[in-house]
């Protein structure tokens, strides 16, 4: 028995609002053939984990993926909001990653010269109402502060399927890739999993593992 608990992130699979590259946010958008595909291979790479618990956002696509892996190892799903995309903004969902660069060329290249405090932090003009990256992030450490004292009898890993912006927030805060554009984090892949290593007794990450297979 340790003092951590083991968090597999995986980012739901291939999302029909991913073929045609659109700034999904909090919309819904189901799995596509592919994305079910890609959601049951994962599984099979890491079902031999002995894996405790199985969360997942409340997000079709993300609930569907977790579903998948959920049958795959007889663990029944459980809703957490706190996986949930993070909102963008009523004006930018819903638009293609393009326009959406066209319509804040202006904003992206003033971000890139802050200093990453101050990017977590940051509202677009057209986006007022969107959540920031770092108060995505703040959701996801959430997450794992509480369920880790729920398991904290338990050594296998947690799988929680969320989304792709934030997670990549939440990889760029601690380093893992660069911070850019409208989710604030070079893309992650769908189905990729990055293992997140969360010791209970200090409430901080000790290790992340990206791209588990």
């Amino acid at each position: 028995m340790t003092n951590s608990t083991l968090f597999l992130f995986v980012r739901h699979g291939q999302a029909e609002g991913n073929v045609s590259d659109l700034v999904l946010g909090t919309q819904e958008s189901p799995l596509t053939d592919l994305g079910r595909k890609q959601a049951l291979e994962r599984t099979t790479a890491i079902k031999h984990l002995n894996l405790i618990a199985v969360y997942s956002s409340d997000l079709n696509r993300a609930l569907e993926t977790a579903t998948i892996i959920g049958n795959e190892v007889r663990v029944v799903p459980i809703i957490d909001r706190l996986l949930r995309e993070r909102f963008v903004g009523d004006a930018l969902q819903g638009r293609t990653n393009e326009e959406v660069k066209l319509l804040l060329t202006d904003e992206y290249q003033r971000l890139q010269g802050m200093r990453l405090a101050d990017q977590l932090d940051y509202r677009y003009s057209m986006a007022p109402d969107a959540e920031t990256p770092r108060e995505a992030v703040d959701r996801l450490l959430l997450f794992m502060t509480k369920r880790s004292l729920q398991y904290h009898d338990s050594d296998g890993p947690i799988v929680c399927v969320t989304h792709g912006a934030i997670l990549g927030n939440f990889l760029a805060l601690f380093g893992k890739i660069r911070f850019e554009g409208i989710f604030g984090a070079a893309a992650i892949g769908n189905a990729e999993v990055c293992a997140v290593t969360f010791d209970r007794s200090t409430n901080e990450i000790v290790d992340i593992t990206l791209n588990l297979s």
